[in-house]
């Protein structure tokens, strides 16, 4: 049985269950699972039965791969995996191939980089990958068109794609904590941008027509190299941008 595609506020008010509630009942019945905290080690393969599944939780699960059938949750729309240890691109791919997902956290994981089926997450909405140690982006990552929340911190990016700028609807960017010492003129595109975290990385100047951000509500840097005249200019540019300089 196809299970109706609930929204993000419908799924909050969903019964969630755990793993042992969840196995009692018809798998077709069964739309939010919680494990986090279990110190699972290995998500059991039986999760690929649960096809109806809408939001899976393995916050703090210890889970450094995860199976094959974890693919067959194509309903899937909500994914948290923060607190793990996973590394490689083939368990990416695997959570890359579910394409409603909506809500995916990946943050505090070991991940060194995204491979670029990330393309097929076209509905993704809000993604974690901070605390990870990811040092470059892929160019597909600007393809997640429907993406509002995006937040890379505590990570060693030295360098954003250009194609972030095709991310239209991105209101929330957290790049705290990287290696960026320039952001590319394309974030100008950003439209729709209202946060920029730009704390701790050593950036020496921002985009010249930096004012193109009309929809920038708030700019954070901390620990960073902007000279005293870039920090004036900025401030100029940007009169109804709320600016921290700390």
């Amino acid at each position: 049985m196809f299970a109706q595609l609930l929204s993000l506020q419908q799924l909050e008010q969903v019964p969630v269950v755990n793993w042992d509630e969840a196995q009692k009942m018809p798998s077709d019945k069964v739309i939010a699972i919680d494990m986090s905290g279990t110190s699972l080690k290995n998500l059991p393969a039986d999760i690929g039965k649960f096809t109806n599944l809408q939001k899976l939780i393995l916050w703090k699960s210890e889970l450094s791969n995860l199976p094959q059938e974890i693919t067959n949750l194509k309903n899937l729309q909500v994914l948290n995996l923060k607190d793990n240890a996973l590394s490689s691109d083939a368990d990416l791919i695997k959570i890359f191939s579910l394409t409603h997902l909506k809500v995916l956290n990946l943050g505090s994981n070991n991940l060194t980089s995204l491979p670029k089926e990330i393309e097929n997450l076209k509905n993704l909405e809000i993604l974690n990958l901070g605390y990870n140690k990811l040092t470059l982006l892929p160019t597909e990552l600007g393809t997640l068109s429907r993406l509002e929340e995006l937040n890379l911190e505590y990570n060693s990016i030295n360098a954003l794609p250009v194609s972030i700028g095709d991310m239209a609807a991105l209101t929330d960017l957290n790049l705290n904590r990287n290696d960026l010492n320039t952001l590319p003129e394309e974030i100008l595109k950003l439209s729709a941008l209202e946060i920029l975290n730009l704390k701790e990385n050593p950036i020496q100047k921002l985009p010249v027509s930096i004012d193109q951000l009309t929809s920038l509500e708030e700019l954070f840097f901390k620990k960073h190299s902007l000279s005293e005249e870039e920090k004036d200019r900025i401030t100029e540019l940007l009169p109804n941008t709320e600016i921290s300089f700390e």
